[in-house]
Formats: structure tokens, C-alpha cells, sequence
């Protein structure tokens, strides 16, 4: 939403001192008509803003503005005060108004609508087919208003408008799901979580979830962090020498999104299970990757109570390896996994 609010003023040479967030303006120095527009991005508005107008210190104007409202003020008798403006009680600008004949300007004030931010989730990350999935956008918020509408798209042609919402998904695979959130002014913003979809009857590993990204693991910019989703099959089929399947990874802070495009090696031991391949970076490239997955459940005995992750992703030249990304940081060892935050990894036998 934009509201612009006129305000007929006669003054002097009166030069508002605007914050670095304010677009300031200059009125000529004659007593003439001026134009100027002053724009405060993401601040809290909407219907209902309150704009008030102080001279030392006196409330000499005050209104709550609803879209299209108007409020014109004259601001002859304040030569020589200070006129301070405020924005939902917080100071927008001020300056002192010296004699001696005050020119005629307009100044028209933007403020401009925050858009929402989308906050996907689904419950379970992992199921398999056929199964009912619960996904919700219930963290999603809008800083200056409301959101009106969750747009659902599951990655397979379907959709729904709801929050939150169920489905189920007929066929084995790893499906995008993405949410688009629309506020009260019409803005959107998305957000999209990865789902995986496994047969039960056969043996593989398979998760689904999300990890928190360490700092260092995106060599990129080594001090991004957060939320970083992943979704992986990974089994032999019957005869076969090379596995199968599909792996996505995603670290939305970073623009990181990586897709396998197919496999050299499967290997589960134990609660382990860990396999090669190569990939693409937002569908260019060719990388090497390497992914580990421990399932805590299959023994509970050892040292994992919790599911582990752990995504290496390389480009290689004459042997050399470049790390592209890495969240346990180089080392080799089960124990710098990562311990993910959502979701699960399961070894099927």
C-alpha cells in the first residue's frame, strides 16, 4: 500500500533534516509552488497511520490516514519554531522555519507497504507413498499488515489454497512443495521445502528434513548460516551396478540449490548409509557430491540418538578439490555430521 499525505505549508526556506532512510528534498528560495517526494521504505503503515506535525513541541496537526485521505496544514503563524513531523510516533524529520516571507510548497509522503515473509513447513518431511502430510505456514508474518492467502503448490501439478493444509502423494519421488503468501496490499513472498516419498517394500536409504548450516560450510560467504533443506533416495535396483534415485539440497540464505544427476556408489552399514554421484548448482555445472545419513534408530546402542547429515559438494580438477560446500567443515568423521532439525533419515532394510 502507498499512502500519500499533501500538506499545504507556507514557509520560509525551511529545509526538513530527513533521516538516511528518507528521501530528502529542497524547496527553491522564493516564495513559489515546490513538489518534493519523501519515501520511508518498510516502515509500518497502512490504514490507520498516524501522521502528526509539532511545532516546539505542540501538536498542531494530527491525523489517522486511511488510503486516499488528504491532510493539508499551513504553517504561516510558526516562523522561527521548530516543526518536527512524526510517522506512527516516530520522528521523520524537523527543522527550524527562519523568517522572513515564507514561500508556498507541497510535499507529498510515501510510505511504502513491507512484504511479506513466507515460512513454509510440512509435517513429516519423510513418508511413504500414499501417506498424509500436514503442511503448514503458520511462521509466515507480515510486518506491516496481514497475510490474506497461503497458495500451496506440491510439486506434482497440484495445489491448494489454505493454512494449514493436507495431502498425499501417489508416486515415489522427491517433490518441491512451495508456499506463496499474499498480504492485505497485494504483496507476496515464497518459500518452498523439499519432500521425499519412498516404497516401503524396498531397501534403501532415504530422509528428509532440514539442517541448521553451520558458518564456514558455503565457501562462497563462509558466514551465512540458517536453514538448509535436503531430501535424498538413494537404492540399487534389482541387477543394477550403479545406485539410484535423486538428491536436492537446498540453502535458500546462500541462492545455493543443488540437484543430483545420477550416481557412482551406494553403502550402508549399520546405522550409516553413504553414497556418490554428480550434480548441478542452480542447474549449471558439474559437481561431485557426497552425502551421509545416519539413522538413529537402527541402533540403539551406539552413540547417535539423534538423525545426521552431512553433504559435501566439490568441483575437482587434475585431483585438486575445491569445496563448494561442506556442513561438517572438512572433516571425514560420522561424529561432525550435523544433527538435523527437522525431519528423519531412514534406512530401509
Amino acid at each position: 500500500m502507498k499512502v500519500r499525505i499533501r500538506m499545504l505549508a507556507l514557509l520560509l526556506v525551511c529545509a526538513l533534516l530527513l533521516p538516511a532512510t528518507v528521501l530528502a528534498f529542497d524547496p527553491p528560495p522564493i516564495p513559489t509552488m515546490f513538489a518534493g517526494n519523501v519515501t520511508i521504505k518498510g516502515s509500518p503503515a497502512g490504514d490507520g497511520t498516524s501522521i502528526d506535525v509539532y511545532a516546539d513541541g505542540t501538536n498542531i496537526g494530527a491525523c489517522s490516514v486511511d488510503s486516499g485521505a488528504y491532510l493539508y496544514l499551513v504553517y504561516g503563524e510558526h516562523i522561527g519554531k521548530t516543526i518536527r513531523f512524526e510517522i506512527n510516533g516516530v520522528v521523520a524529520g524537523q527543522a527550524v522555519c527562519p523568517p522572513p516571507v515564507p514561500p508556498i510548497f507541497y510535499l507529498d509522503l510515501i510510505i511504502s507497504n513491507a512484504s511479506p515473509v513466507a515460512v513454509a513447513d510440512v509435517e513429516p518431511y519423510l513418508v511413504p507413498v500414499g501417506a498424509m502430510l500436514t503442511f503448514d505456514g503458520s511462521n509466515s508474518y507480515d510486518p506491516d499488515g496481514e497475510i490474506c492467502i497461503y497458495q500451496w503448490d506440491f510439486g506434482d501439478g497440484s495445489g491448494e489454497i489454505g493454512n494449514p493444509v493436507s495431502y498425499s502423494y501417489a508416486e515415489v519421488g522427491i517433490y518441491s512443495a512451495k508456499l506463496t503468501v499474499t498480504d492485505s496490499d497485494g504483496e507476496t513472498d515464497t518459500d518452498d521445502i523439499v519432500v521425499v516419498i519412498f516404497d516401503p517394500a524396498a531397501g534403501f536409504v532415504s530422509g528428509g528434513g532440514w539442517i541448521e548450516s553451520p558458518e564456514g560450510a558455503y565457501t562462497v560467504d563462509p558466514s551465512l548460516t540458517g536453514k538448509a533443506s535436503f531430501g535424498f533416495i538413494s537404492k540399487y535396483k534389482k541387477g543394477a551396478d550403479t545406485p539410484t534415485g535423486q538428491t536436492e539440497f537446498r540453502f535458500k540464505v546462500g541462492n545455493l540449490n543443488f540437484h543430483s544427476e545420477s550416481y557412482d556408489w551406494l553403502v550402508i552399514a549399520g546405522a550409516k548409509a553413504k553414497y556418490k554421484g554428480i550434480g548441478s548448482i542452480n542447474g549449471d555445472g558439474s559437481y561431485k557430491f557426497m552425502l551421509t545419513g545416519i539413522d538413529a534408530d537402527v541402533n540403539a546402542n551406539d552413540a547417535f540418538d539423534i538423525d545426521r547429515f552431512r553433504i559435501k559438494i566439490w568441483e575437482e580438477d587434475e585431483g585438486v578439490e575445491a569445496i563448494f560446500y561442506d556442513n561438517a567443515l572438512g572433516d571425514d568423521s560420522d561424529q561432525e555430521t550435523t544433527v538435523i532439525g527437522g525431519g528423519s533419515i531412514k534406512i530401509h532394510k
